[in-house]
């Protein structure tokens, strides 16, 4: 047999790898993959076919046969490989391997041992040649369709992750090349956990002053942390289909009128929403996780979204400032129904022994795109419309959010605790004409729309004021959080709590910050 009909095996079997991590078949996923086969099998044949000497040719075969096992047996279980799931695996104890090693499913070892055996064969009997255009064409080809493809949508400057952290003008795009090829992406993925974590690990000194806790408590508080919810597909806000209450057939439920999110997005937002704040600047050592730990809270943070990644990692960072932390999924691409969060409460409830008050952040998955995966067989559905398909799902994805809340709140009812709930979503998204219709505001979408989110307060007891009729800048929210759990400190201030008599809303900062970590003012944006 020639060289090309082993190349042709390792096409064969890159192909397979890369149908595995496919999320859909749509026709940009289906020609990336087409080139990053072809990309990282002729990478395979250039240095394969380079090297003379036999006891470097074993070498090379074991190292390039190792990545692909790994790579395939992940593909089967999880899709393509990420660094949110580089760190389940960096981060798994003993323990949690041998549960895993346990449970491994012995059709999808052996489809891999198989397909591996093929690539392996292959690899080691390619013979070696001086005639090697080709495999640079190609590669040269497929590495520019693939940076020139990130460059037009993200461009070359440099990727800021958090006010914090950057990463170099070109870095990012040279990533996306090295992922973009089986052969490297390992190195690639581990060197964007490496800097992702040293970020997630970094530390500023708690800078909280006076800190005491007002009476009565409550025994529990659970802030449930909502993503890409638009705020007037609420039917408490006056949308027309029944995907929430009508705030009228409520008791116990109070909203804002109009809040205003930190930003259009969750990296962005998320830790205005947990640190004192002003426009562009954080100060971190000011957080409100922190705060609550030193007033005496026992503190939870339960996330459905990933852990390590650009998006993930700012919310990481502070999640893990919580006394106990669980993330449910190793990248926010696997996450499952948030219902998940339901049980995680439960346990949790179960688990009270100490006179200390509770705070739980659940941080759901929501209305993440792709909207149709929110949902599950379970899910409740809204009757049909005459939307299109994925404009029905998102829809559905609000009923689903609510329903998740609805069912927390007769959790919290049943275990006979004094609670308090809080919803409030990290940012909306903007209509398009376009699948799939709704879209993150950034860029040229920047709107008032993709920054008006719900906020709803539940309470254990009637409440008198179902609506505050106010706009409220969400950059603010970590003084209506610590007023909310009944904490004083020198650096909260009442008069930017939204639920508190003195809220002054001439105080309020009137900004929002845009995607590139600019302030914009709200008033200025188009509707």
């Amino acid at each position: 047999m020639t060289n090309k009909h082993f190349l042709a095996f390792i096409l064969l079997c890159f192909s397979s790898l890369f149908y595995h991590s496919l999320f859909g078949l749509g026709l940009a996923s289906v020609v990336g993959a087409i080139i990053k086969t072809l990309i990282s099998c002729f990478t395979l044949s250039l240095v394969m076919t380079s090297i003379k000497a036999y006891q470097w040719r074993m070498l090379a075969t074991f190292a390039f046969t190792l990545n692909f096992a790994v790579l395939y047996f992940l593909a089967l279980y999880y899709g393509r490989f990420t660094s949110g799931m580089l760190a389940s695996l960096a981060e798994t104890n003993t323990q949690e391997a041998l549960e895993y090693v346990s449970n491994i499913d012995l059709v999808s070892l052996l489809e891999t041992l198989v397909v591996t055996g093929v690539f392996a064969w292959s690899c080691h009997n390619l013979r070696y040649t001086k005639q090697k255009y080709i495999h640079i064409i190609i590669i040269a080809i497929g590495a520019l369709f693939i940076g020139g493809t990130h460059a037009a949508s993200k461009g070359i400057q440099g990727t800021r992750v958090s006010e914090q952290q950057y990463r170099l003008p070109g870095e990012e795009l040279i990533l996306k090349i090295l992922a973009a090829n089986a052969n490297t992406l390992i190195l690639a993925t581990g060197y964007e956990y490496w800097t992702l974590k040293s970020f997630e690990n970094s530390h500023t000194e708690n800078q909280w002053k006076d800190v005491s806790i007002k009476a009565p408590l409550k025994d529990i508080y659970v802030v449930v942390l909502g993503e890409s919810a638009i705020k007037n597909k609420f039917t408490l806000y006056g949308y027309h289909r029944a995907t929430t209450d009508k705030l009228e057939d409520t008791h116990d439920i109070s909203i804002v009128a109009d809040p205003i999110a930190p930003s259009v997005l969750t990296r962005i937002s998320v830790p205005r929403l947990f640190n004192i704040n002003h426009k562009s600047q954080i100060n971190y050592g000011l957080n409100i996780i922190e705060l609550a730990n030193m007033a005496g809270f026992d503190t939870y943070w339960i996330s459905n979204q990933g852990v390590v990644g650009n998006h993930d990692t700012p919310v990481s960072a502070i999640a893990n400032k919580a006394k106990q932390h669980n993330y449910l999924n190793s990248d926010y691409e696997l996450a499952q129904n948030d219902r998940l969060l339901q049980t995680e409460l439960l346990n949790i409830i179960k688990q009270m022994h100490s006179q200390n008050p509770l705070l739980v952040i659940l941080h759901t998955i929501g209305s993440h795109q792709d909207f149709c995966q929110r949902l599950d067989s379970k899910s409740k559905r809204l009757p049909k419309s005459e939307q299109k398909e994925q404009q029905e799902c998102y829809d559905n994805s609000i009923l689903a959010t609510y329903d998740l809340l609805t069912s927390l709140k007769d959790i919290l009812t049943q275990s006979k605790y004094r609670y308090r709930m809080l919803y409030v979503a990290d940012h909306a998204l903007v209509a398009t004409d376009k699948p799939p219709y709704y879209l993150h505001g950034t860029g040229s979408l920047i709107s008032k729309t993709a920054l008006e989110v719900p906020m709803i307060f539940f309470e254990d007891t009637p409440v008198e004021l179902k609506r505050i009729n106010q706009s409220y800048y969400l950059s603010n929210f970590p003084h209506t959080l610590a007023d909310w759990l009944g904490i004083q400190a020198a650096q909260i201030n009442v008069k930017l709590s939204i639920i508190n008599p003195r809220f002054d809303p001439k105080l309020q900062q009137e900004y929002i910050i845009d995607d590139r970590f600019q302030p914009r003012r709200f008033s200025d944006l188009p509707d």
